[in-house]
């Protein structure tokens, strides 16, 4: 299998090889050249007379974390109308060397004055198995508005105002959206305005079209996500599910039939300026020694 080698991309080097404990096979793919990212499989040595032994899970990776795509249509081109709606920082120079943008922290443009939903994806498709992303919600103004969600190859991300994963009867894209009244809040500010994505009478939605809820009773409340709170989402492209980790309640979208076996990529929508998230995998690569 080749593996991706887009020239210049933010944290790919060369290939290594870890073995890993408790992990079951996975692959993802790089959203720009489609080669592969990141896989778990178990070798199997061959003792002869069609005799093979499996023996450790080994976990082949182009780069450690996770990251955004800087830009929804993946044309990564400076000035891109689609590329408007995040900010990716540069983290402080070592040595007098300039490094390139932080692109597993995504940032709300600050200069918006009109806020609605614009959605961030990762840069790297779940072709199969299940893998695990820790969201951090770094900054969200008043802890009032965030998507956290999946979308699958025919998502149209970001095709209109206050686009969020799930929303609306949005074909292809499902998840968990947070969405507080700002007359309530009272915190827009002298010519900010905002376009709500979610009716008036609902201010927290789990679910998309054709998906359907696990693990999860009728009378249970959906959580509120705070600024500060990291959870822990999980894509599963072979099974069709998606599943949400807050602390200790979990939330899972069985997808519908169609969406099983098809790529997935993690999204999330943030709607205020300056708001900002973080991806990462969940045990970092301490874990993978």
């Amino acid at each position: 299998r080749e593996f991706c080698a887009c020239a210049g991309a933010a944290g790919v080097r060369g290939l290594r090889l870890q073995w890993v404990r408790g992990c079951r096979p996975y692959r993802t793919a790089c959203a720009k050249c489609g080669g592969l990212v990141d896989m778990v499989c178990t070798p199997r040595l061959p003792l002869g007379f069609g005799v093979v032994l499996p023996i450790c899970s080994a976990r082949l990776s182009r780069r450690s974390q996770a990251q955004w795509k800087m830009c929804p249509c993946g044309c990564e081109h400076e000035g891109c109308i689609e590329g408007r709606h995040f900010e990716f920082d540069c983290p402080p120079a070592e040595f007098g060397e300039v490094g390139g943008p932080d692109l597993q922290v995504a940032v709300r443009c600050r200069r918006s004055g009109f806020h609605s939903f614009r959605t961030i994806v990762a840069d790297e498709w779940v072709l199969g198995g299940e893998v695990a992303y820790s969201v951090c919600a770094q900054s969200l103004r008043a802890s009032s508005a965030i998507a956290i969600g999946a979308v699958a190859l025919g998502a149209d991300v970001n095709g209109d105002i206050g686009w969020a994963p799930g929303t609306g009867g949005l074909p292809h894209s499902w998840g968990y959206c947070l969405e507080r009244h700002p007359a309530e809040l009272g915190f827009l500010l002298f010519g900010e305005s905002d376009k709500r994505t979610l009716p008036e009478s609902e201010c927290v939605f789990f679910g998309g079209l054709g998906a359907t809820q696990e693990a999860r009773t009728p009378e249970a409340v959906l959580p509120t996500v705070r600024e500060g709170d990291t959870l822990v989402v999980a894509l599963d492209s072979t099974r069709g599910r998606l599943t949400f980790h807050f602390g200790a309640q979990t939330l899972r979208l069985q997808l519908p039939e169609e969406a099983l076996g098809q790529p997935l990529a993690l999204a999330v929508g943030l709607k205020y300026a300056g708001d900002a998230v973080r991806v990462s995998r969940p045990d970092g690569d301490a874990s993978l020694a």
